[in-house]
C-alpha cells in the first residue's frame, strides 16, 4: 500500500542517492566453512573502532551567559558518526541492538519534552526491541503518533506501516493510506495522479505466473488486503474510468500520440505491458489480432520482422520485412470504453526510444554523483568473473548517458568502501544526487534479518571485515542528500514491504508528470532495487554481465526520457525473470523502501543527456 504512495513519491528530488549493489549473495542462515560446528555472524567488533560508524551521540550543553550569570545549557541528542561525535566533545553508544537501552536514555528526555525527531527515534528503538526483548510495537506506535502529529514525515511513514500490517495497533488500511498521504505532502489534485494501490498490485508477466506465484506469495497476500481496502472504495462510487494501456518494457509513458522506438535488428522482438481496466477487460488486440492477457491485465506481444533501411538484401527471407513497422494496440473494457496506443518500431541504435514531440529536461533534479564498486579478486571467498566488468560498464553508462560524476573502486577492502561512503556523506548537499553501485559477494543471515557486503579482504569464518547493511543504512539515515537508492544484484536486508511504494498513473500529461516528479524534491527517498530477493545471483549469462546488470544497462541505454526507478524496475523485472525462467532459475527482482533509513516519499529519477 505504501506501495502506491512512496513510489510516485519516490520520484523527484534534487538529491538522490542510488546504491547499486551487484552481489553474489549467499542466503544461508549459518555456514560451516570447515565442517566444524555452525557459524552465525554477530555484530562486527571492527565497527566500534571506526570513526564513520553511526552512533547515538549526546553532545555537551552549550555554555551560555545571561547578564552576569554563566550557565550550561541542556545536552543535545544527535545521530552522527563516532568521529564527529568525538570532535564535538560528545558521548556516544553504538546504534546496535546491545546498546538500545542506553540509546533510549539518550533520546527519552528530549522526546518527553516534545522534540519530534527524538520522539521518532524513540519509536524506532521500541520497534527494534530493547536488548534481549521482542519489539514493543504498541509503544513504538505511541511515539510515532506523537511525532507524526507534529508533521514529522518519517514518523508518519513508520506509523502507516504499523497500521498496514496491524503491528501494535488494529489493522486499518484507510488510516495507513492517510498517513502515507500525510508523509507525501501532496494536495488532492496531485494525489489523484497516483495509481490506486489495488490497481498497482500484481505486476506479473503472463508467461511466468506459475513460476512467480511460488516466489511472491507474501506480496500477493498483501495485495489482496489492499484490494479489500482502498480499491473497494473506488468500485463503490459507480464511476469507472476508461481502460489505460501501460507499457512496461520498454518503460515508456504516453498521454496521447504515438511512440517511436528504435531497436537493433534481431535483438529484442517483443513488447510487454499491462491494461488497467477498472470495468473489466473485454478484449485486447494488436493490429486486429487478439492477444491473451493475465487475470490482472498483463500482456506480451511479438514484434513483426523489421530491417535497417540501409539493408540491400533482396532475398526472399527479407521480402516480408519492413524498415519501419507500426503496431496499433487496442483495449476495450466491459462498458465498451476503448483505449488505443500506436507504436512505430524501426531498426536503429539503442537509446532512441522517444515519445512524439517530447523533450527531456534535467531542470529541478540537481547534480548527479556515483560511487561504483566492483569486487572480483576475493582472497577467502570464491572469486567472481563479472563483478568488475559489470561495475566498469555501469560507470561508463552513467557518465556518458546520464552525466554522472563517478568515483570508481575496484577490488576494494572494507576501510576503502566505508571511508569513501562517509566522505561522500560529508560532501554532498540537498542539491546533489548520489548513486552507489556495489558488485561483489554478499551474505544474508535470515534469523537476524542482517545482510552483509563482502570486501575482498574479508574471511568466511570471521565477520569483523564484513560490512553490515545496517551500517550502510545508518549512513543513509544521516546523509543530507534527499534521495537514496540501493540497487543490489543480490540482497539488502531490512527493507519494507512492497506495499510501501507508489506509482504515477499512466496516461497523465507529460507536463503534469514532470511537475509531480519535481514536486517531490523536498521529500527524502531511501529505497532498494535488488536482483532477486535473497536468491543467489547469476554471475554470468548476460553477454559478459550478470543477468540483472545486463537488463539494467540495456534499459538505461535504450531510455531517452526522464525515467523513475519504479518504471526502470518493472522493465528490468520483465527481462530478468524471463531470462531466469528460461534457465530454470528462481530470480525475481524487487524494489522496496529501506526500513528505518528515513524514507518519506518520491523516487530516484534518471535524466538522460
Amino acid at each position: 500500500m505504501f506501495q502506491t504512495f512512496l513510489t510516485t513519491l519516490l520520484r523527484s528530488g534534487p538529491t538522490i542517492i542510488a546504491i547499486l549493489l551487484l552481489i553474489g549473495c549467499s542466503n544461508s542462515p549459518q555456514f560451516n566453512p570447515k565442517g566444524q560446528g555452525d557459524f552465525s555472524p554477530s555484530i562486527a567488533h571492527a565497527d566500534e573502532a571506526e570513526e564513520y560508524s553511526v552512533v547515538n551521540c549526546l553532545l555537551p550543553g552549550q555554555i551560555r551567559r545571561v547578564g552576569g550569570m554563566t550557565y550550561v545549557g541542556k545536552r543535545k541528542p544527535l545521530k552522527t558518526t563516532v568521529g564527529e561525535c568525538q570532535l564535538r566533545g560528545g558521548e556516544y553508544v553504538l546504534d546496535a541492538p546491545a546498546s538500545y537501552q542506553t540509546a533510549l536514555r539518550i533520546w527519552q528526555e528530549a522526546a518527553n519534552q516534545g522534540d519530534a525527531q527524538a520522539q521518532h527515534y524513540t519509536g524506532e528503538i521500541y520497534e527494534k526491541g530493547l536488548a534481549g526483548q521482542q519489539p514493543d510495537y504498541q509503544l513504538a506506535a505511541v511515539w510515532y503518533q506523537k511525532a507524526a502529529s507534529q508533521g514529522y514525515k518519517r514518523a508518519a511513514v513508520n506509523l502507516g506501516r504499523l497500521y498496514e500490517q496491524g503491528l501494535g495497533v488494529k489493522q486499518d488500511q484507510v488510516e495507513a493510506v492517510r498517513l502515507y498521504q500525510q508523509a507525501a505532502g501532496l494536495d488532492k489534485n496531485s494525489l489523484a495522479l497516483l495509481m490506486d494501490e489495488a490497481v498497482a498490485a500484481g505486476n506479473t508477466p503472463l508467461n511466468l505466473q506459475e513460476h512467480i506465484r511460488e516466489l511472491e506469495r507474501t506480496t500477493r497476500d498483501q495485495d489482496k488486503t489492499l484490494h479489500g481496502g482502498v480499491g473497494a472504495t473506488m468500485r463503490s462510487t459507480g464511476s469507472v474510468d476508461a481502460p489505460i494501456i501501460d507499457l512496461i518494457d520498454p518503460p515508456l509513458t504516453i498521454s496521447g500520440g504515438s511512440i517511436r522506438l528504435s531497436l537493433p535488428e534481431g535483438e529484442r522482438q517483443q513488447i510487454s505491458g499491462r491494461v488497467i481496466a477498472p470495468a473489466g477487460l473485454q478484449s485486447l488486440t494488436v493490429n486486429g489480432q487478439s492477444v491473451p492477457t493475465s487475470d490482472d491485465g498483463y500482456f506480451k506481444t511479438e514484434l513483426p520482422k523489421y530491417r535497417s533501411s540501409n539493408s540491400n538484401s533482396n532475398s526472399d527471407s527479407d521480402s516480408d520485412s519492413d524498415s519501419e513497422i507500426s503496431l496499433q494496440i487496442a483495449a476495450i473494457d466491459n462498458r465498451n470504453q476503448r483505449a488505443t496506443l500506436r507504436i512505430i518500431v524501426a531498426a536503429g541504435s539503442r537509446g532512441e526510444a522517444q515519445l512524439s514531440n517530447q523533450q527531456t529536461t534535467a531542470e529541478g533534479f540537481g547534480r548527479y554523483y556515483a560511487l561504483v564498486i566492483g569486487n572480483d579478486k576475493y582472497r577467502y571467498w570464491t572469486p567472481l568473473d563479472n563483478a568488475v566488468n559489470d561495475a566498469r560498464a555501469v560507470a561508463q553508462q552513467l557518465k556518458q548517458h546520464y552525466d554522472f560524476e563517478v568515483t570508481e573502486l575496484y577490488n576494494a577492502e572494507r576501510s576503502a568502501i566505508l571511508s569513501t561512503i562517509n566522505n561522500l556523506r560529508k560532501q554532498l548537499t540537498e542539491k546533489d544526487n548520489l548513486l552507489i553501485y556495489y558488485a561483489g559477494h554478499g551474505h544474508l543471515v535470515e534469523q537476524l534479518d542482517e545482510g552483509y557486503w563482502i570486501p575482498v579482504d574479508a574471511k568466511q569464518d570471521d565477520n569483523t571485515e564484513w560490512i553490515s547493511t545496517r551500517n550502510i543504512t545508518g549512513q543513509l539515515k544521516i546523509m543530507s542528500a534527499k534521495h537514496v537508492l540501493v540497487v543490489a544484484d543480490s540482497c539488502y536486508a531490512g527493507t519494507l514491504s512492497r506495499g510501501s511504494l507508489s506509482r504515477l498513473k499512466p496516461g497523465i500529461s507529460d507536463d503534469k508528470r514532470l511537475q509531480l516528479l519535481q514536486s517531490f524534491a523536498s521529500s527524502r527517498v531511501r529505497t532498494a532495487l535488488t536482483s532477486g530477493g535473497v536468491q543467489p545471483v547469476l554471475d554470468s549469462g548476460g553477454s559478459g554481465h550478470s543477468v540483472f546488470t545486463k537488463a539494467f544497462l540495456d534499459v538505461l541505454q535504450e531510455n531517452g526520457l526522464t525515467l523513475e526507478t519504479e518504471r526502470l524496475f518493472l522493465a528490468i523485472r520483465e527481462r530478468v525473470s524471463s531470462t531466469a525462467f528460461d534457465l530454470n532459475v528462481k530470480q525475481i527482482p524487487t524494489y522496496e523502501p529501506i526500513h528505518m533509513a528515513g524514507h518519506e516519499a518520491g523516487d530516484f529519477v534518471f535524466v538522460p543527456h
